[in-house]
């Protein structure tokens, strides 16, 4: 078999498509629910297979966190390999990951326990003093792809067999400790780096994959790492990648059964039900689309201006023109089932072109105003604008769509 058994016709897609009114992921499977609940039987041979995935928008994949030029992109590569202290978590929070407890003492200081008997896939220790070691290395670096809040690392001071203590030189251990979940905890065996070895190619890590093999654009192996400390949960051999351009590619390979995982657009829902896929939607925390907007010129410096832009959204109606009805209207910068949505936001600027002529005539447009939009080269993000234009239109705002392919230089002409 290709992938392990009880997945062998499952397929999961992540859905490239976000807006202002919804950001959606599919999950895509050809299997009854029943079927799905029941208990699941795993293959230790098994391998999931990726269409997509074997690069980036940047280039070539870096496996070495120092070596990344690009924050986040390299993350979900780099993951597999090294595990960060925490894990981050579906909901927008942390768990437990190389360390079994990280504490805020003081807003300048951090205490983190590390698991006792981890190891890095060289056999060598993962303790207080490789966390020292990687850390910071990974501050010394000159690439600025870490946040940076890793520059106020102070010091690392181990206090004990398998814990240690984070100084920093200001009080914000509040924003530095979600670095201990993502690549600035990514830390690589001290005597691989001590040893010259290339970590960009054959990176070593604590996490629960190796890198196998890697052709950019082409193919990535993971194989799972026995010297892992959870290696039992494992339940997979390895992770396969292999290059696929969004649209029939993937769509293909997903029908046929020869991928379990990749990313599509909505243009591809049809042909996936075609194919015989049941498709199921939930909320992503990161995929949004909006209207960066310049709070320094007129009209768009006066609050109420920029209030009645959102009172003459209709978040719903762009939700069922954009995502036909599958995504969740957006009112926050989180979908309302992370625990960092605030409740109090929900519906708050519920779509109502009466109080959106009310602030514009405050502000002293009682007969609306011009202005230019320049929306990504995208049909996406032409499409967002369009419907939007029609939207604003009622309430008197005029809005010419111009096109662009140079989002970025022309936005700032």
């Amino acid at each position: 078999m290709n992938a392990a058994h009880y997945r062998r016709r499952t397929a999961r897609v992540r859905l490239v498509a976000a807006t202002t009114a919804v950001a959606t992921t599919m999950l895509l499977t050809s299997g009854a629910a029943a079927a799905r609940a029941r208990p699941a039987k795993f293959d230790p041979t098994g391998v999931i297979h990726v269409a997509g995935g074997a690069g980036t928008t940047g280039g070539a994949i870096h496996f070495d966190p120092v070596a990344s030029t690009t924050a986040e992109v390299h993350y979900p590569y780099q993951a597999l390999v090294y595990e960060g202290l925490l894990r981050r978590t579906a909901r927008g929070g942390f768990e437990p990951g190389l360390a079994r407890k990280a504490t805020v003492v003081d807003p300048q200081t951090i205490d983190v326990q590390l698991r006792n008997g981890a190891v890095f896939s060289d056999g060598t220790p993962f303790d207080p003093d490789a966390v020292k070691f990687g850390l910071e290395r990974n501050k010394a670096n000159a690439h600025g792809q870490f946040r940076a809040d890793l520059q106020h690392l102070q010091s690392v001071e181990r206090t004990g067999p398998s814990s240690l203590r984070i100084h920093l030189d200001a009080p914000v251990a509040g924003a530095f400790y979600p670095l201990l979940g993502g690549q600035e905890s990514f830390i690589s065996s001290p005597a691989a780096v001590r040893s010259g070895a290339n970590l960009d190619e054959k990176p070593v890590g604590a996490g629960p994959f190796l890198v196998k093999s890697y052709e950019p654009d082409s193919t990535l192996v993971y194989v799972k790492n026995p010297k892992y400390y959870d290696a039992k949960k494992i339940r997979l051999a390895g992770i396969e990648l292999s290059a696929a351009q969004p649209g029939p590619s993937i769509v293909n390979a997903l029908v046929a059964g020869t991928a379990d995982y990749g990313a599509v657009a909505l243009g591809d829902v049809p042909a996936l039900r075609a194919g015989g896929l049941t498709i199921h939607t939930q909320g992503s925390d990161d995929a949004l689309l909006w209207f960066p907007i310049c709070k320094t010129i007129k009209p768009f410096d006066d609050r109420r201006v920029r209030q009645a832009l959102n009172y003459a959204l209709d978040r719903d109606q762009l939700n069922q023109a954009l995502f036909d009805g599958a995504g969740e209207p957006a009112w926050a910068l989180w979908p309302k089932a992370s625990r960092l949505f605030p409740a109090g936001l929900d519906r708050h600027y519920a779509y109502s072109p009466t109080k959106a002529r009310r602030l514009l005539a405050q502000a002293g447009y009682p007969k609306g105003f011009h202005a230019d939009v320049i929306p990504a080269p995208t049909p996406l993000t032409q499409r967002l604008a369009e419907v939007v234009q029609a939207q604003w239109r009622k309430v008197g705002i005029d809005i010419t769509i111009k096109a662009t392919s140079n989002y970025t230089e022309d936005f700032n002409l």
